[in-house]
């Protein structure tokens, strides 16, 4: 299962060298840095919180804190927070034909939870459940046969193989429960996801016995879409004395950005951008570069960030993992007039051309 020179003049060199900037923002934070940021806040910083808290008054062991790794059942947990009742787990790609469209197929995600298999639930981190192998005895639909890429590391260097389904629950539905008169029975209701044909969360790999629990938790090529990933961010001293230099450079930072935006749409008639991106970054191929066109992420072209999802971000790592101690207001934290001015100077000056 596991498997970016012509000569330039220097203000081009300037805008060229932020595309760079721009390629370390997108690659690294979307295909490595929430991994990695999540295991160092595991293994740093989170080890710091763990409390010693328990119900030993009534045999309830730990009640509040991160339950210690030696605790867990689930050894390829991330982390088990006991504050907000959550747990983080390893999340894998796959694809799957289109609820209501069989015709077309849309990336999903899942976890893995067992494995009926000793050495394998072992190897992977997950619970060794051997009645998993005969869920399918008198109902082999109950387990799905599915298919998986089996790519060279060179050719898939970031994450693991894709899982092919024979079928993804629909998420769209919105589930109701309307109480009767008295409660129950239910006045109404209706069911929230739906399987479709062909799903099941139980796989077996196509020419193995063994049954993995992967439950698909999500679909789409977007997990939260248009989420921020990345931005700039000044001292206030800092803006009040060099505003005019934090302009500039924004200028050639918005250029940059449509550059960028402009090569992940169409990378073949972009090739400095990708021979670019490639040598800066992890990828250091320009085939693979384009190959992931055109999910590179997305900057905006007028340098305006995207309030409300830093604004949620706050709230999240505030409220759920306590990791802000006090929440910043929105005013405190964006000076929109920097972005602005300098979009209407570029536009206006066109210091690189058109």
């Amino acid at each position: 299962m596991y498997q970016l020179l012509a000569s330039l003049g220097a203000r081009q060199r300037v805008a060229i060298a932020l595309i760079a900037a721009l390629a370390a923002t997108a690659f690294t934070i979307q295909l490595a840095g929430s991994a990695s940021a999540a295991t160092k806040h595991h293994r740093g910083k989170h080890r710091g919180h763990i409390t010693t808290q328990t119900g030993s008054a009534t045999g309830l062991g730990q009640l509040s804190g991160l339950l210690p790794r030696n605790k867990l059942t689930e050894e390829s947990a991330i982390q088990v927070n006991l504050n907000n009742d959550t747990v983080r787990l390893p999340i894998y790609p796959g694809d799957a034909p289109v609820p209501g469209n069989p015709g077309h197929t849309e990336r999903v995600w899942y976890v893995l939870l067992d494995a009926s298999d000793q050495g394998l639930a072992h190897d992977l981190g997950v619970n060794y459940a051997p009645k998993l192998a005969n869920i399918g005895i008198g109902d082999p639909a109950a387990v799905q046969t599915v298919t998986e890429d089996n790519p060279s590391p060179q050719a898939n260097p970031f994450g693991p193989a894709v899982v092919h389904f024979q079928g993804a629950p629909d998420f769209s539905p919105t589930r109701t429960a309307v109480p009767g008169p008295t409660g129950f029975p239910l006045k109404s209701f209706s069911p929230g996801s739906v399987a479709s044909d062909g799903y099941s969360p139980f796989i077996r790999i196509a020419g193995s016995d063994v049954v993995y629990s992967a439950p698909i938790v999500a679909t789409g090529d977007e997990i939260v879409p248009g989420a921020a990933i990345g931005m700039f961010a000044a001292r206030k001293d800092f803006l009040a004395k060099n505003r005019d230099v934090v302009i500039r450079f924004a200028m050639a930072y918005l250029h940059a950005a449509k550059e960028f935006n402009a090569a992940a749409m169409a990378p073949d008639q972009h090739q400095d951008i990708v021979e670019i991106l490639a040598k800066l970054t992890a990828l250091q191929k320009p085939e693979l570069v384009r190959a992931i066109a055109p999910h590179w992420s997305y900057t905006n072209e007028d340098g305006v960030p995207n309030v409300k999802s830093v604004m949620a971000q706050q709230d999240y790592w505030s409220d759920y993992f306590h990791l802000v101690e006090k929440k910043v207001p929105e005013s405190q934290l964006f000076d929109l007039s920097i972005a602005r001015e300098a979009k209407a100077r570029l536009d206006r000056e066109k210091p690189f051309g058109n």
